[in-house]
């Protein structure tokens, strides 16, 4: 009963850490009066009141954000806020929640995978990590060891898998593959077994870019159906007018281009795609794939307030100045720039320097593992450099985690964040979590390792069988000749035999003449004798 108790509560407060949990905050680090005007704070392009009043502070703000554009992956990851937080407090542990049936279930699990490396109890499903209950935990610097640009990297893959996973399931189902039918086409070479392995551990390096990006984006859960698309009622030279638009140099089939994107529109419901998209048709040549770019542009991009947020914090970040002086003038909006991510000019500017630099294949690249969110801060340097100066990088620099959380917070009910105890216990919830899901990726690492040496023994057993089974042919094949030149002799030493045999009787038959002859010679003679008396 014990066991299943705690099983129950390492899985079932999952809706709890959905959203990214604050830390504490209380008045006597500060942080306190800074909760209760944050909602107030925002971007200065949402139309509420800027944190950005002073020259002073624009240049203090400037020059943290030009240290951060300088190191490119070193974004500091300590703040006084949070050398000055608060430790946690002990309080006592909850309830045991009611298990459900789903963690009753009992698995029949193998004692060992590989050859005798790991146990299978590690991988046992919905196994807590049991040195490290919930309540237990105490200190409050959770990460300080990885780099703040590693957790934002992170941070995007698990959001690009999720929203994946999210457009996957919004497609209808007569377009989509059953589980069992991509669970086979998944498992029908080695070669796409080795690039799965090599995706689920985060190496995205095989130069086999076509299977990665469907693996990556779910394609092998996608029907074949969605080539054969309705594509009536749609304007075809619409579709021309934005893959024109895009003043590409390089050589592409444009109407086998538009004819695909009318198909993906017919499924995502849009009447034009996206200058983007189309972008990275050119470059994958793949329906399946530009579906579920297309469904995550829609879904999460053009009509979605917080990608709006997260750029205009990117934006506020990496040059205040200029950003208050084009807000100022009338040349930047949140308007204008909702209006500039729906029609797509922003992506077209974004298109051309990103060609002029010969980044296209990094583009994709990013886009499709990291998801657009990546490309926040080049839409960023896009925005706030001149049309002819050129992009020279596409990393992510921006702490969009630390953006996030601002986000959840202002959309969020503050009422729900306004006791202390509140938050420590929602932190030592997210703390116990993260512990488990550190251990358990570890033990999947372990198992991801253990495959991959039972993978390399496969193949050199293979190869041996095969030079093996290459030796015995040729073994049996001259075990074969020689019982051909055995029978030919054996049929030669029947003949010589008999013929032998023959040549005896013969001679026995000349020696019984020679006697018979020599008798009767002897007689003749003793006859002639007799006759001359």
């Amino acid at each position: 009963m014990s066991e299943q108790n705690t099983k129950q509560e390492s899985q079932s407060p999952k809706e709890e850490i959905t959203q990214p949990v604050p830390r504490p905050i209380s008045d006597d680090d500060g942080l306190g009066l800074r909760a209760r005007k944050l909602a107030n704070r925002s971007s200065l392009l949402l139309g509420m009141s800027s944190s950005i009043s002073t020259e002073e502070e624009l240049e203090s703000e400037d020059k943290d954000t030009q240290k951060l554009a300088d190191s490119g992956k070193s974004i500091s990851n300590k703040s006084s806020d949070q050398e000055a937080a608060p430790k946690l407090v002990q309080i006592p542990k909850l309830p045991p929640r009611t298990p459900n049936q789903a963690t009753d279930a009992q698995f029949d699990t193998p004692r060992n995978y590989g050859l005798d490396r790991v146990a299978g109890e590690a991988f046992e499903l919905g196994s807590p990590s049991k040195d490290q209950p919930a309540d237990t935990f105490s200190d409050d610097n959770y990460g300080d060891e990885q780099p703040v640009i590693e957790k934002v990297l992170s941070s995007l893959l698990r959001e690009r898998a999720s929203e994946v996973d999210d457009v996957i399931h919004s497609i209808p189902e007569k377009l989509r593959v059953s589980g069992e039918e991509c669970l086979k086409k998944l498992h029908s070479s080695d070669e796409l077994i080795e690039i799965l392995s090599e995706v689920e551990s985060g190496n995205f390096t095989n130069p086999d870019h076509e299977t990665v990006f469907s693996l990556i984006l779910g394609g092998f859960k996608i029907a074949d159906e969605v080539e054969n698309a309705d594509i009536t009622g749609l304007n075809a030279d619409l579709f021309k007018n934005t893959i024109k638009s895009l003043s590409l140099t390089k050589e592409f089939n444009e109407d086998q281009m538009v004819e695909d994107m009318m198909k993906i529109c017919s499924i995502s419901g849009e009447e034009s795609p996206n200058p983007l998209v189309c972008y990275i048709h050119t470059e994958i040549h793949s329906i399946k794939t530009c579906l579920v770019l297309e469904l995550l542009m829609s879904r999460f991009v053009t009509s979605n307030s917080e990608f709006e947020f997260l750029l205009l914090r990117s934006l506020e970040t990496r040059n205040p100045q200029l950003i208050v002086k084009k807000y100022n003038s009338g040349e930047l909006s949140l308007v204008k720039l909702k209006d500039s991510i729906a029609s797509g000019n922003i992506w077209l500017d974004l298109i051309t320097k990103v060609e002029s630099s010969g980044m296209g294949p990094e583009l994709v690249k990013n886009s499709v593992v990291y998801g657009f969110k990546s490309l926040i801060d080049p839409l960023v340097t896009c925005i706030i450099s001149p049309e002819d100066e050129k992009l020279t990088d596409l990393a992510v620099q921006s702490d969009l985690c630390k953006y996030h959380r601002e986000y959840s917070i202002i959309k969020e009910n503050s009422d729900a964040f306004s006791t202390d105890n509140t938050i420590v216990k929602e932190r030592q919830t997210l703390e116990f979590f993260r512990e488990d899901l550190k251990k358990k990726k570890q033990s999947y690492t372990d198992l991801l390792n253990n495959y991959k040496q039972l993978n390399e023994e496969r193949f050199s057993n293979d190869s041996t069988l095969k030079k093996l089974k290459m030796e015995n042919e040729e073994l049996r094949k001259r075990l074969d000749d020689g019982k051909k030149e055995l029978g030919s002799k054996l049929s030669d030493f029947e003949v010589i035999k008999i013929n032998n045999d023959k040549n005896e009787e013969i001679n026995k038959m000349n020696e019984n003449l020679r006697h018979e002859i020599a008798r009767v010679s002897s007689e003749i003679g003793e006859l002639s004798l007799k006759l001359k008396k």
